[in-house]
């Protein structure tokens, strides 16, 4: 066994894998490496020694193993394969010592023709190894026990090939003899027409494109179906290139999906239920690979954009104000000259299917939708390899319109792609709009029989209800109902005023109120007089008790005291009214003053303020120039190194065309020399004259199949090329970034010195309504004050008053003032009722004439 490992290291495992003699070579590979996930994780996996070339690719996804593999050019004998790097988990290196058991199985292994060289589900049985893991103990470390498997850690999880099978594939049966109806279902994605899709489907699409390239009638790629060239399409752009044999090897293992069923669903007010007058955008994303079937993805690690584009500056102003029911649009996003669009997030919906429902502002034509989709990790991170391009429609039709597009898209925290297109925008599909939601919720009306409560507005359908089917109710009948309810609440409040107005108002006064007791014979405290109030213009008494007129003192000096009471109060709010208003002018001075100190305070601050401002901008401008001083050496740097390494691949090439300029020098030579071995052998037996011919035949497929190899070099070479001016783009948009936020900083800044002022001048306002407000609570208190001082004058004077008037002798009434004026304000006046007849007359019997 390996190790033991104390500490959380790494363990790299190299798998070889042996060609069986006497079959193909291999072509097409797909291993699965299994671990024990409490004791490892998988870092990842990269091409061995012995990989000869072709693409390549793994998924760590599922925790306790690794798949890795790809389509390779030929190999044969014993091969390195990959080297798979695992992670000792910080736990088990922390723990006892332990045997853990790493191993695998074969998922594909086939040669170009398809033809597997090792059964599917094959275990590695001289590849399977151990690794100690954990902390040394005092003691020995444990062993295997030879009886039983490592408690805790299988040797060895016993599965059978069948097992396998069943886990590999789903209901489909694979077919040997092309062409192939597949009556148990065909798999998305199946291009070699054996009715499943796994890595041999990548190898195939590889082979025809090289065919192709050489020779687009080659016999190799005679007879092929259109439902095999539908499936070697994986980015549905209508054209086979090297970037579907890509895209289909990152889909077998499970990096990205098919996309199929791109939908657009108009604004339109013939759907019902949520999508009412709304733009749907949807598609379907189909999992695979190995054999396994159509798989649902996974809808928290499977994301997928629909990138909504116009040439027309108008399009991004109403694709800004659409409002996304479903999904999330992308925020603060440019994509270069010539687009104006927006890029949304689509919503998991269930079944494959990610859409995208939008209250559209949209009332426009060719308005293009293309898809960007990919995965996340089990971290939920994304990467290149797990993120598409953009996918477009017929990459051979003209472009809906012309612009370079050049944008990145955060896909996760902490992973960010650049994509970049200067070939026009050819949508995979479009929006051609001709109602908005708000238009198409307006012309909605209620259908036949069903009547208005409520219309329509820019956001919702009219709310209707069923129509009566009975006798219809007569359009005149609401408005009398309306005007007798109106007639009827205008004579209540007729009947309650005239109650109102009739009511009598009975209250008690006893006689010590109104009377002089002095003048009272007899005098009882409990006797009372009935004073009945009738209107505003009289007054009635009743004299139950034969009193005279000069028993009523204190009315007769009523008015005269009232008087005389007014007076003096218009003269003490004179005086206390002035008093008022010194004591206002000293606390107006008083707020003057605090006002030019506060104001004089805050220029002060400000000059400080202004101070400080001008040395953190002297201190960002000088930070700026050394960041750009080092960015520009790093530039500088970086186009050194570039060009360096062009060079020396300008050296390589130079040189891998002088020994391919040389063997086919030799190459010339052979066939010269068999044409004069052919020539001199003319009359030789037939077999000899068909193994020459064989010969010849055997050298010219070897010929050609090193030009297909080169062609495929340059093609790599050509990708490697993309891939530099990839990374100068990059570096560019890095700086372009870098200044962005420098100056977004400043701009941080001046916002911030605005927000000082700001709050400086909310401060004295504050400090000022302070101030009015406390003056306007003196100002309160004083006339509080004021008015309780007044009462008690007023208390006091009409206590001395009343002491004066009982001192003072009655006067004569005027009885003819009585009779003309029974309310008059003369002293004196007064009127009384006729006594009642007996004492037992009931109050009504009161005569409501004055008599004096």
């Amino acid at each position: 066994p390996l190790g033991p490992f104390t500490t959380a290291a790494t363990v790299s495992v190299a798998v070889r894998v042996r060609v069986p003699s006497g079959g193909g070579a291999l072509r097409s590979s797909q291993l699965r490496l299994e671990y024990d996930p409490a004791v490892f994780a998988a870092e990842g996996a990269v091409t061995g020694s012995g990989w000869p070339g072709g693409l390549f690719q793994f998924n760590a996804d599922t925790p306790g193993a690794i798949e890795f593999g790809g389509a390779s050019d030929e190999a044969s004998g014993l091969v390195e394969l990959a080297v798979v790097t695992l992670r000792v988990l910080p736990a088990a290196a922390a723990a006892p010592v332990a045997l853990s058991l790493v191993h695998g199985s074969v998922v594909t292994l086939a040669d170009g023709a398809g033809v597997p060289l090792v059964a599917p589900g094959t275990e590695f049985v001289a590849g399977a190894m151990e690794v100690a893991v954990g902390a040394a103990t005092t003691g020995r470390r444990r062993r295997r026990q030879e009886d039983g498997p490592q408690q805790g850690l299988p040797r060895r999880r016993p599965r059978t090939v069948a097992a396998l099978e069943r886990g590999r594939r789903a209901g489909e049966v694979e077919c040997t003899t092309p062409p192939c109806a597949c009556a148990d279902g065909r798999q998305t994605g199946d291009a070699n027409d054996d009715c499943l899709f796994d890595v041999r489907d990548v190898t195939y699409v590889r082979e025809f494109f090289n065919a192709r390239e050489v020779d687009p009638n080659h016999v190799a790629n005679a007879g092929i179906r259109q439902l095999q060239l539908d499936a070697m399409d994986a980015d549905g752009n209508q054209v086979i290139e090297l970037r579907d044999i890509n895209f289909l090897l990152r889909i077998n293992f499970r990096l990205l999906h098919f996309i199929r069923d791109v939908a657009v669903q108009p604004v339109s007010s013939a759907v019902a239920g949520a999508q009412l007058c709304q733009l749907v955008l949807s598609c379907r994303a189909i999992g695979g690979g190995g054999a396994r079937g159509d798989v649902e993805p996974d809808g928290n690690r499977t994301f997928v954009y629909f990138d909504v584009e116009s040439g027309d500056a108008a399009v991004g102003a109403q694709l800004n104000a659409s409002v996304l029911t479903v999904g999330e649009p992308v925020a603060g996003l440019s994509k270069g000259t010539g687009y104006h669009g927006a890029l949304w997030r689509a919503a998991y919906a269930g079944d494959g299917v990610f859409q995208v429902v939008a209250s559209s502002a949209l009332a426009v034509a060719s308005v293009g939708v293309s898809v960007v989709q990919g995965t996340l990790d089990t971290d939920l991170e994304g990467a290149g390899k797990r993120t598409s391009v953009i996918m477009t429609g017929d990459a051979a039709a003209a472009p809906l319109f012309t612009g370079q597009l050049d944008f990145s898209l955060q896909v996760s925290p902490g992973y960010a792609e650049a994509f970049f297109d200067a070939d026009g925008y050819r949508p995979i599909a479009v929006i051609n709009e001709t109602l908005s939601t708000s238009q198409c919720f307006l012309s909605i009306s209620c259908p036949t029989g069903f009547a208005s409560l409520q219309p329509s507005t820019n956001s919702s359908p009219p709310l209707c209800i069923l129509s009566s089917t009975g006798d219809e109710t007569p359009p005149w009948l609401l408005p009398v109902v309306l005007i007798l309810v109106i007639l009827l609440c205008c004579c209540l409040l007729v009947l309650c005023l005239w109650c109102r107005r009739n009511k009598e108002d009975d209250r008690q006064l006893h006689l010590y109120e109104v009377l002089d007791p002095a003048l009272v014979p007899g005098y009882r405290s409990e006797l009372s007089l009935a004073v009945l109030h009738k209107g505003k213009n009289n007054v009635y008494i009743e004299n139950s008790f034969g009193l005279t007129h000069t028993m009523f003192r204190p009315l007769v000096d009523q008015q005269q005291e009232a008087r005389e009471r007014r007076r003096r109060q218009r003269e003490q709010a004179w005086q206390d009214k002035q008093q008022q208003r010194r004591e206002s002018e000293t606390q107006q001075l008083q707020l003057k003053t605090q006002l030019e100190d506060a104001r004089a305070t805050r220029e002060a601050a400000e000059a400080a303020q202004a101070k400080q401002l001008a040395l953190q901008q002297a201190e960002l401008a000088r930070a700026r120039m050394q960041a750009e001083a080092e960015e520009a050496a790093r530039l500088e740097a970086e186009r050194a190194a570039l060009a360096a390494e062009t060079e020396r691949e300008a050296h390589e090439a130079a040189a891998k065309e002088e020994a391919r300029r040389l063997a086919e020098e030799q190459e010339r030579q052979q066939a010269a020399q068999e044409a004069e071995l052919a020539r001199q052998r003319a009359e030789a037996d037939a077999r000899e004259e068909a193994s020459r011919a064989d010969a010849v035949r055997r050298a010219l497929e070897l010929s050609e199949r090193e030009r297909l190899l080169r062609e495929a070099a340059d093609q790599r070479r050509a990708e490697e090329q993309r891939a530099r001016e990839r990374k100068e783009r990059d570096a560019l948009r890095r700086a372009a970034e870098a200044k962005a936020r420098e100056e977004e900083a400043a701009h941080k800044a001046a916002l911030r010195i605005a927000q000082i002022k700001q709050e400086e001048a909310d401060r004295l306002a504050q400090l000022k309504a302070d101030l009015d407000s406390k003056a306007e609570e003196v100002r309160r208190q004083e006339e509080d004050a004021f008015e309780r001082a007044f009462q008690e004058r007023e208390e006091q004077r009409r206590k001395a008053e009343e002491q004066e008037r009982m001192k003072k002798p009655v006067p004569m009434f005027n009885r003819k003032k009585m009779l003309t004026d029974p309310l008059s304000n003369e002293p004196g006046t007064f009127v009384l009722a006729k006594p009642l007849r007996k004492a037992t007359d009931r109050q009504h019997d009161i005569v409501k004439k004055p008599l004096w």
